[in-house]
């Protein structure tokens, strides 16, 4: 089978087994974005976001070719998927066996069959870190190429362009074997190529929009802000009986650990390493950063990167494992043993989940009702209630008018539904629809939504109170006491529906 058959039967199998429940938020805030920038908006500066300009115009440029659905999105993710899968397998089978690469490419498959999150922009970025990887591999053995090496630096600038933080990581986990070569000529293209593309997107970035915005949401606000606002406590032992796929914490730590001891074990020259060292060495190096990277939110999503990465290290040593005595066999494949069962075990888990509430597959009416919403997420599920308000919204107002969705409070912040601008076909009021705690609880934030919605006159609001109770064990459980967005919403509009916990709005007559 050739890969390029291989790309799409994976990819089939993926569509196949696709949750068909839509995320309000993580999904959302690429859905929305996508339609805004579609629509001209900038990222950054013409809406708030804390992701490149890399996560939202290429799904932008599908949805001009092909329609706004919620079918582009999920089958551009799936791709991303798809293309992972084949990546890994393609690394691992330079260096190791067919069966070794096999069970890699099977375990990559099993997690992002069950791992859900769709649009989540780890997963292209992380294809791209497979891709420069690869073009980087030949000249860690001698076989430079100037050529590769530039494409790899390429690579390595969409990457940051899409996510800023997952990139400047990756830029580093890659030159570093670079650099231990000495072969500086290659470490110069490497830099030349991320530079020039990087740096040039900027550039352009920059003839368009101004960059103030972007200056802001990433290091006014999101790198001083988003660790307290964010950050979980590792999965206890009742998170693990809960949701058992929260050991790949704690085992993709240990592959790290064993890993790096294995490779420190062969006390090789730098000459004398193989292409299966340098792959294996190249990961572990990246899994472990990844990981570094993760620990905000520590959940297998947000370690996701850090799993795949494992997984390839861990291919990239069975030949290397072979030739250690018992012990070393053992203990690769014990490790090798626990990757693989918690990855089946994850898409187990996540398939009966999804088969119970009849969310997996194609089955089950594809169609919905006739109205305003009908060819934006047909097969894709949302609750009744947020369908019934959607489409509501969506009958009383024109395409081209914007409306406003928030919270039953502003003063403290989980989530918000993000989605439902997508979901409706109108545009955000404000600049600032993806909500993150300590930016609009605050009253600058707030007095400017406020001058936002005054200002467009935006005729209907959606009000959602299912998170205003939720508080985790960090800064977003906590109230500002801002409630200026609040107040004016009490003053300025009045609740014409309730469709369970959401409330729909108009504004009141002068």
């Amino acid at each position: 089978m050739t890969r390029l058959a291989a790309f799409f039967l994976v990819l089939l199998a993926l569509v196949l087994g696709m949750d068909r429940s839509l995320g309000l938020y993580d999904e959302g805030v690429i859905l929305t974005g996508a339609m805004r920038a579609a629509a001209g908006d900038i990222p950054h500066a013409g809406f708030y976001t804390n992701y490149g300009p890399g996560v939202f115009y290429p799904i932008a440029i599908l949805f001009k070719l092909f329609g706004e659905t919620v079918w582009i999105e999920r089958l551009y993710d799936t791709a991303m998927r798809a293309g992972i899968v084949i990546m890994a397998y393609s690394l691992v089978a330079e260096v190791a066996s067919r069966r070794i690469a096999v069970a890699v490419a099977a375990a990559s498959f099993l997690w992002l069959l069950g791992i859900g999150f769709y649009g989540y922009p780890l997963f292209p970025v992380t294809l791209l870190a497979l891709v420069a990887a690869a073009l980087i591999q030949p000249a860690l053995v001698g076989d430079v190429s100037s050529r590769r090496l530039f494409f790899a630096g390429a690579v390595v600038a969409l990457a940051a362009l899409t996510r800023y933080d997952v990139g400047f990581v990756l830029f580093i986990g890659l030159g570093g074997p670079l650099v231990a070569t000495k072969q500086w000529r290659a470490v110069a293209m490497y830099i030349v190529g991320t530079a020039v593309v990087f740096l040039g997107c900027v550039a352009v970035y920059a003839f368009f929009a101004p960059l103030g915005p972007f200056w802001h949401d990433i290091f006014v606000f999101s790198i001083p802000s988003y660790a307290p606002m964010r950050s979980l406590p590792f999965p206890g032992l009742q998170d693990i009986r809960q949701e058992p796929d929260n050991i790949a914490v704690y085992s993709t730590i240990v592959t790290c650990i064993a890993l790096a001891a294995l490779l420190a074990a062969e006390r090789r020259s730098l000459a004398a390493r193989s292409r299966a060292h340098w792959l294996a060495l190249t990961f572990t190096v990246l899994a472990t950063l990844f990981y570094l990277k993760g620990l905000v939110r520590v959940s297998p999503i947000h370690l996701m990167s850090s799993i795949l990465a494992s997984l390839i290290a861990l291919g990239a040593v069975g030949e290397i494992a072979s030739r250690h005595g018992r012990g070393t066999r053992i203990a690769f494949a014990i490790l090798a043993l626990a990757a693989g069962a918690t990855a089946l075990q994850s898409t187990a888990s996540a398939l009966a989940q999804r088969a119970a509430q009849r969310t997996i597959g194609l089955w089950s009416p594809c169609r919905m009702p006739p109205s305003e919403l009908a060819g934006r997420f047909d097969c894709f599920l949302v609750d009744a209630n947020r369908r019934r308000a959607y489409a509501l919204v969506a009958h009383e107002t024109t395409p081209g008018e914007r409306v406003f969705v928030g919270l039953g409070r502003h003063d403290k912040i989980h989530i918000n539904d993000v989605l439902s601008y997508f979901a409706m076909g109108r545009m955000p009021a404000t600049r600032w629809h993806h909500f993150d705690s300590g930016l609009q609880t605050s009253e600058p934030i707030q007095r400017e939504m406020v001058g936002e919605l005054e200002s467009r006159k935006v005729r209907f609001v959606i009000l959602e109170t299912t998170w205003d109770g939720i508080a985790e064990p960090n800064g977003s459980g906590q109230s500002s006491g801002v409630r200026v967005l609040d107040d004016y919403l009490r003053g300025a509009y009045s609740a014409v529906a309730q469709f369970g916990d959401v409330y729909v709005l108009e504004r009141k007559a002068p």
